[in-house]
């Protein structure tokens, strides 16, 4: 799914980098001791770029994205309309309501680490560390205590004092714990409905003698008529929110 998009910033990485080479060499310098100036700007590019690739796995595991996808994955399945919600759908969804819903840690992200970053006033590590700190902070707020005390017990010889004795290794499993549980949960009120309708539908067609009739073939208009009577897209987007909230 993302292999366009990486080879794009592989080539990108490759033509900055030939770039600085061939500045250095119209000043006089053809060999590989370029510049702090240069070296600096390479880093620096290479540091985006490293971040860059690692984006898909942050996007997954440390903010909304997953309770989201989940939600949704379990509508589609609920629903019985795997033809008409394609996958790709269900992911450009997630990425975008995901993204309202994190939009204020990006923003802090923006202003603590990465603008900061771009003017030279943070090196890549300094950079790192209060880029990551929105993120533990939006993870503590929705981890479970059940789940955090679990991986902490695990993981950790001593029991923490506070949370900034928590390190990112443990907090995370345990955020991904929370939101696969909170997705799995929300999962099961959306599955009750539609499964009532195909109990009712089975039990009137079998009533009926008409059981080699395919109940899903009555069942489906009956399911998305209550789901759209209901303004059903409108109530799961705001309660997904509210989940957040």
């Amino acid at each position: 799914m993302f292999q366009i998009p990486r080879r794009i910033a592989y080539w990108s990485f490759f033509f900055c980098f030939a770039g600085k080479l061939a500045l250095a060499q119209e000043k006089g310098n053809p060999t590989l001791n370029l510049e702090p100036e240069v070296w600096e700007e390479v880093l620096r590019f290479g540091a985006i770029f490293a971040g860059a690739m690692l984006l898909p796995v942050v996007l997954i595991s440390t903010t909304a994205f997953l309770r989201v996808f989940l939600t949704l994955a379990f509508l589609k399945k609920a629903l019985s309309i795997s033809e008409c919600l394609p996958i790709i759908l269900l992911f450009a969804l997630s990425l975008l309501l995901g993204a309202l819903i994190m939009m204020p840690t990006y923003q802090k992200v923006y202003r603590t680490s990465l603008l900061p970053y771009l003017d030279k006033q943070l090196s890549p590590q300094q950079a790192i560390q209060k880029g990551i700190q929105p993120f533990r902070e939006f993870m503590f707020s929705h981890v479970r205590q059940k789940d955090l005390a679990l991986f902490v017990e695990l993981s950790m010889k001593a029991s923490p004092k506070s949370k900034e004795d928590i390190p990112t290794r443990v907090l995370l499993p345990a955020f991904l714990t929370s939101e696969l549980h909170r997705g799995f949960a929300m999962g099961v009120f959306l599955f009750l409905p539609f499964l009532l309708i195909d109990i009712l539908v089975a039990s009137v067609l079998a009533a009926l003698n008409m059981q080699t009739l395919p109940h899903q073939n009555i069942a489906l208009p009956v399911k998305i008529a209550l789901f759209v009577s209901v303004d059903g897209w409108s109530l799961l987007f705001s309660g997904i929110w509210k989940s957040f909230h």
